[in-house]
């Protein structure tokens, strides 16, 4: 699985999934960065990456509304801000 990590997911996460052997792309990395989360949802799809973001409340709304209006896209990591 290919994961994109919205700008709210510290570098040091991304780090630690790369020793892990996981692909990993960040918003900064993409260029992405301070870009709308349904544009950060787009990119994700498009790139066919599983997006990772502790923004809840926008991407909750987003994932429901993806699904209300059946387009797909590569899955949404919800992660508590307390980890």
């Amino acid at each position: 699985m290919k994961l994109y990590l919205d700008e709210d997911v510290p570098a040091a996460i991304a780090d630690a999934l790369r020793r892990q052997k996981v692909d990993v792309l960040t918003t900064q990395e993409a260029g992405n960065a301070q870009a709308p989360d349904a544009a950060q949802l787009q990119f994700a799809t498009a790139a066919r990456r599983c997006i990772v973001t502790r923004n809840v409340k926008h991407f909750s709304h987003l994932a429901q509304r993806a699904v209300c209006e059946q387009r797909p896209h590569a899955g949404i990591v919800l992660i508590s801000a307390r980890y």
